[in-house]
């Protein structure tokens, strides 16, 4: 028996996209609000699924980050 839960995210897709921090105003290590997903990891710290930037060597919690959107989708 295979077992998915419908909240799992393929961060893989993230990769190459900017993102940024969904509740907190608090810039990223770098100083910025948005920043550039590089790869992901694992925090050594909660163990979870994490993002590593290309404008800092930092590593966020995957789960506190948003995709930023550029556009407006049409309507």
């Amino acid at each position: 028996m295979s077992c998915t839960l419908p909240d799992q995210v393929d961060y893989l897709k993230y990769i190459g996209k900017k993102v940024h921090k969904k509740k907190s105003r608090h810039p990223f290590k770098s100083g910025l609000k948005i920043n550039t997903v590089r790869a992901i990891t694992t925090n050594p710290n909660t163990g979870k699924p994490a993002f590593q930037f290309e404008e800092d060597d930092s590593i966020v919690d995957a789960h506190i980050c948003h995709l930023y959107q550029t556009e407006q989708a049409p309507a």
